[in-house]
């Protein structure tokens, strides 16, 4: 489809800037889709030598003629993937709650 999409397409999609996503690297996630035999996270990583570069990852049901409960694929997803809380909130602090009346 890349070649298609290209102007002429002539150009190959392996001649797209290219590489992996390793272990602890952070990334966004940019989509979400339950399917019908697992789970697709589509993923944006941050800036590498000012480039950014996308992937789709799809975790897969164990028993794929069956989709699993909400819990046992929210586990199958965070055996791959954790949340982790933003390390740069731009030197602010987190806003605290007003203090209520005495």
């Amino acid at each position: 489809m890349i070649g298609m999409m290209t102007p002429g397409g002539t150009t190959p999609a392996n001649t797209y800037p290219q590489r992996q996503f390793v272990p602890e690297e952070k990334c966004w996630i940019t989509g979400i889709q339950v399917q019908k035999d697992g789970v697709l996270v589509q993923l944006y990583s941050d800036p590498y030598d000012d480039i950014r570069y996308y992937a789709n990852l799809k975790i897969p049901y164990p028993n794929k003629k069956e989709v699993p409960s909400v819990d046992a694929a929210m586990q199958l997803v965070a055996e791959v993937l954790t949340v982790v809380p933003q390390d740069d909130q731009g030197g602010q602090q987190a806003a605290q709650p007003a203090p209520g009346p005495p």
